[in-house]
Formats: structure tokens, C-alpha cells, sequence
């Protein structure tokens, strides 16, 4: 392994061949391959429920257990509205706030946003920083359980639509089966906003 890895990071930095593999790695800030192992294998572990190993002050995204999640009566099955391209014409429902959400990662850093509007003004922005090992996906659930928090704590206003340009985190969310903790907690956040009288709409 180290012979294959040396290799590499020798065309990396583009070194003499004499070089060794612990300066060539410092240069490339890449980790050992038995290192590199070794952490896939706990992070493994951890995520499975294998080993009570604490990996630093890294919070890992585990699955919820089926036993916290809502009884299946208390699921409705929440939809979502599809806009395809070329469809800019389509008129949407009128509401009170529109809530749109977003997630990037860009040069290695990941966040997420959400931007509320009345009409047309913006009333809220926010900004949320995400670990840099955390994927797009992550931060466009985030952002939607956000703009559901969002709905859950308003006063103000009665009916609102969430627009993302996620299907996959929409589908996450919209499917009662899903066991992501961050799907689990929209759900529940629309559950609570309906019981308050509160029309959510998904999009």
C-alpha cells in the first residue's frame, strides 16, 4: 500500500523518486492508506451501532429508530408539487409566505439557506454552516427542516409553500418509510404546524 500510495502523491507534487513517502504525504495533506482504513472501518462501525467509539467532536447523521417515528396513522402522506422545466408559466397557489431553500458545496464547504417572502418582500434569510464532510444532500434536508421549523414557530401567517430545487430531498421528506433524522423532524414539524391550523404545501 505504501508503494502504491507514494507513487501517487509523487506525480502529485510532481517529486524526485527518491523522495519518501512521509514528506511527499505532508506536501499532498493526504492520509496514510492503513490510516485512511482504519477510519472507514470505525466510521463504519459507529454508524451501525457496532462501537460506542467517539470519532473527535465529529456529529454523526444516524438513522432514527422506527420506534421514535410517528405512528403510521399520524402520516398522511404529504405530497409535493413537481415543476418541471418550461413550466415558469404554471401558476402557483396563492399563500401567505413563500419559503425557498437551497444547499451547496462549493471548494470544499457546505452550507445550506432559506429565504422567506411576504408578497414581495423578504422578510428572513438565513445562513447555515455545515461541517465540510457533510454532502449537498445534507444541506438541502436541512434547509427544508428549517423552513418547516420556520412554519411551526410563526405567528404571523396561515398558509405557506416551501420550494426547493431538491426532488431527492423532497421524496426523503415526503416519504413516511424514510428514517433520516432530518426528514423525521420536517415530517414532525408539519404535523405540528397542520395541528395548529397551518396549511404547508411542498414544491
Amino acid at each position: 500500500m505504501n508503494r502504491v500510495q507514494r507513487g501517487f502523491a509523487q506525480n502529485i507534487v510532481r517529486a524526485y523518486r527518491t523522495a519518501s513517502l512521509n514528506s511527499v504525504l505532508a506536501l499532498t495533506w493526504l492520509l496514510p492508506l492503513d490510516l485512511r482504513i482504519h477510519e472507514a472501518a470505525l466510521l463504519y462501525e459507529v454508524k451501525k451501532g457496532h462501537t460506542q467509539q467517539v470519532l473527535g467532536d465529529l456529529e454523526l447523521e444516524r438513522p432514527i429508530r422506527y420506534a421514535q417515528t410517528l405512528h403510521p396513522a399520524h402520516l398522511e402522506g404529504q405530497q409535493f408539487d413537481c415543476k418541471a422545466d418550461g413550466d415558469e408559466g404554471t401558476q402557483r397557489a396563492v399563500v401567505d409566505v413563500n419559503i425557498y431553500t437551497d444547499g451547496s458545496k462549493i471548494e470544499g464547504k457546505v452550507g445550506a439557506a432559506l429565504s422567506v417572502w411576504n408578497s414581495a418582500a423578504e422578510i428572513l434569510c438565513r445562513k447555515l454552516k455545515l461541517g465540510n464532510f457533510c454532502t449537498v444532500y445534507q444541506a438541502e434536508l436541512l434547509a427544508l427542516h428549517e423552513a418547516t421549523l420556520y412554519v411551526v414557530r410563526s405567528a404571523r401567517f396561515r398558509s405557506f409553500g416551501t420550494h426547493s430545487d431538491s426532488r431527492s430531498a423532497l421524496e426523503t421528506v415526503a416519504n413516511g418509510e424514510s428514517l433520516h433524522p432530518l426528514a423525521v423532524k420536517a415530517r414532525e414539524n408539519i404535523r405540528k404546524g397542520s395541528e395548529q391550523g397551518k396549511e404547508i404545501g411542498l414544491c
